[in-house]
């Protein structure tokens, strides 16, 4: 699972990621969250594509990913499975 915008989670019961050690200056491409072995994402603060356009990941569409879960509480979480 990789993570954006959260901090300090150490209590999770899977293998996760920060977003950060996936994309770099010079390549932002959702690709690379498949070539990296990333099933799924979890995102606090907005969806998805609140997040493509907050961080510029190119290829960002509806074909690659679906909805698994949201909370709809500020912060707000969403979680995706990748496809």
């Amino acid at each position: 699972v990789a993570m954006y915008n959260f901090h300090g989670y150490y209590y999770a019961d899977f293998k996760y990621i920060d977003i950060n050690y996936i994309f770099d200056n010079k390549n932002k491409d959702f690709e690379l969250l498949k070539k990296g072995k990333v099933s799924k994402i979890m995102i606090r603060g907005g969806d998805i594509q609140w997040f493509c356009k907050k961080i510029n990941i190119k290829n960002c569409n509806e074909n690659n990913y679906t909805l698994i879960s949201s909370y709809l509480e500020h912060p707000y979480y969403y979680l995706y499975n990748l496809k």
